[in-house]
């Protein structure tokens, strides 16, 4: 009866370290299972940041590509005005030399006038 006490003492005494391991295992487990979800999900977050920095990239792109256009279109804009003033001032000098041309020519004309006046008197 002493043995099967020892024995039952033992036992009961290996029960308790396996159910301590299985405790232990059981939490080992749910850990390694969280470590798992939570790299998952570390995984997944770091996938989506980086669509969207590929998203933010391509609208950054899309937006100099814009401003470098308005930028062209504003400078090809202002040679236009140059360009159009500069013709304007040439075309209105144009017109200032043919106004003296025939001021002058008018002038001879009178004084041939004049001068065929005077004689014919």
């Amino acid at each position: 009866t002493t043995e099967i006490a020892e024995f039952q003492e033992m036992l009961h005494v290996e029960r308790g370290r396996s159910s301590r391991r299985s405790s232990e295992i059981a939490t080992e487990d749910a850990m390694r299972a969280q470590v798992a979800h939570l790299s998952n999900s570390l995984m997944r977050c770091e996938s989506e940041r980086a669509a969207e920095v590929g998203t933010l990239e391509g609208q950054v792109q899309s937006l100099r590509r814009t401003l470098d256009l308005a930028r062209e279109g504003q400078q090809n804009f202002i040679q236009t005005q140059i360009t159009t003033a500069a013709l304007k001032d040439e075309h209105a000098e144009q017109l200032a030399a043919e106004r003296r041309h025939h001021r002058a020519a008018l002038a001879a004309l009178r004084e041939e006038l004049d001068s065929e006046l005077t004689a014919t008197q």
